[in-house]
């Protein structure tokens, strides 16, 4: 008897689509970018905590920004304390509320951007 006729090709799944990894320098220019639109906007002398600036206390906060898929801010959180919690969550105060109105493009894939706080009085 003849052989049995060759079974019809499987069909091939779809490879899905994955964007390519941008160079780094890319991603650092633009975190960078992002980092300088914040710090840009952020007015430490305005929000300067009042018992801090009475106890002269000073100090660098560094903030960490986490970005959710579309590339918009998800939260804002303490990275590197300042020692002072009064420093510490004026930071965060400030950070959210520059940071709502920002975005940064999502095919770049950055996730986390740090941004130093730093708070710093005038000597006389």
């Amino acid at each position: 008897p003849p052989p049995p006729p060759p079974a019809p090709p499987r069909p091939i799944k779809e490879i899905e689509r994955v964007p390519p990894i941008p160079p780094l320098e890319s991603q650092e220019n633009l975190v960078n970018s992002f980092r300088e639109k914040i710090l840009s906007a952020v007015d430490v002398r305005k929000l300067y905590p009042r018992r801090a600036l009475l106890k002269r206390w000073q100090g660098r906060v560094e903030v960490l920004i986490t970005l959710n898929s579309r590339g918009s801010v998800k939260s804002v959180s303490v990275d590197k304390s300042s020692g002072r919690r009064i420093l510490d969550k004026a930071a965060i105060r400030m950070v959210q509320n520059v940071s709502t109105t920002l975005t940064i493009p999502t095919e770049l894939g950055v996730q986390e951007i740090r941004v130093p706080i730093e708070f710093k009085l005038d000597r006389r």
